[in-house]
């Protein structure tokens, strides 16, 4: 007899993007390689002991340059992991949890498998699914939502909401907890005044070093909040959750942080100059704030086996409920150029 939870009878696996075969050029997934020094890292790392399960002088170097105290601070496995904490410490059976459509699907995954019950607030095509953000608090407050996952900027669809109207929905829904997740926004110019924030609002913001920072092979994440949430994700989460090498590496990227923040820079730049000649192209191209983009095409499944069969992977986007787009992140400018020029090559097959 196999005892396995009925809760996971509607639970599927989430695609994602990214590809492990090197002959491949990747263009679904945000990965920056950056010239890390590995060798070093290694060195300093201390294979043979267990590593700090609590991630010390990581969640200090992140307290200083977040200027929040390290009580506030836990690192995960990548930003995946402590979004599944917030899952276990905060949602369970009819918890009501809200977010947008379409948006990363690891959210609906967590709220299955917890119990919850997921409503989705819809983005609409013809405003190039951009978020209006009066609408979405008053829907919060009708559906008495009790946890809103937000993608910032929302992943596929790349569009980003100033920290001004974020706090507005902080501020008319102080009963609802927001997980705020700020995987891209190394990519914008913004910066969260991460302070006032964790002591103000009921919020949990959550960061990747995997995408902007280049470390995606890794795993390396961590999440801010009050002291009370912080405690609860620490009752949740695994002992040893991030091995030590991660450590090591994500402390040196916060040691270093404006030596290689620029890059994301240069990659957000590529973002806009793709953007602008493929729209010359007639695609219809959804305006974006991050390294990626939608791109409207008639055959997204013919379009993308196209590009494969050139050697580039993009991302289909109909399993996150928009059929008729793909999903484009940006390479380095070489590479990019050698993407556009066989978009061209191609055009009139799509």
């Amino acid at each position: 007899m196999t005892i396995i939870r009925s809760e996971l009878k509607s639970v599927r696996a989430v695609p994602h993007g990214s590809t492990h075969k090197k002959d491949l050029l990747d263009f679904s997934s945000s990965v920056i390689p950056l010239e890390l020094p590995l060798l070093e890292l290694m060195h300093e790392t201390e294979f043979f002991r267990y590593p700090d399960s609590e991630s010390q002088e990581l969640r200090n170097s992140i307290s200083q340059h977040s200027d929040v105290h390290a009580s506030n601070v836990i690192c995960g496995n990548g930003a995946s992991e402590l979004l599944w904490l917030v899952g276990m410490a905060c949602i369970s059976s009819n918890t009501k949890v809200g977010t947008l459509a379409p948006t990363f699907g690891e959210y609906a995954r967590i709220t299955a498998i917890m119990g919850g019950q997921l409503c989705y607030f819809p983005l609409q095509e013809h405003l190039d699914f951009k978020l209006d953000e009066r609408e979405l608090s008053t829907w919060i407050r009708n559906k008495n939502i009790q946890v809103f996952f937000l993608c910032n900027p929302n992943n596929p669809t790349g569009r980003y909401v100033s920290i001004e109207h974020v706090e507005l929905l902080f501020v008319e829904n102080p009963e609802c907890l927001f997980v705020f997740d700020a995987a891209y926004i190394d990519y914008t110019n913004s910066a969260i005044p991460l302070k006032n924030w964790v002591e103000k609002f009921n919020v949990i913001v959550i960061y990747s070093l995997t995408k902007a920072f280049g470390i995606a092979g890794i795993r390396s994440g961590y999440a801010l909040a009050n002291e009370a949430y912080i405690e609860a994700l620490n009752k949740v989460k695994p002992a040893w959750n991030l091995n030590a090498l991660a450590q090591t590496a994500s402390k040196h990227l916060f040691d270093k942080r404006n030596k290689y923040s620029d890059v994301a820079k240069e990659y957000r730049d590529q973002t806009i100059q793709m953007m602008a000649t493929l729209s010359t192209m007639r695609f219809r191209i959804i305006p974006s704030d991050t390294d990626y983009f939608m791109m409207g095409v008639n055959n997204p499944k013919k379009f993308k086996n196209n590009l494969l069969e050139k050697g580039f992977l993009i991302r289909e986007l109909e399993s996150m409920g928009v059929p008729n787009y793909v999903r484009i992140n940006v390479c380095d400018r070489e590479t990019n150029s050698r993407f556009i020029e066989t978009i061209s090559k191609l055009f009139n097959t799509f």
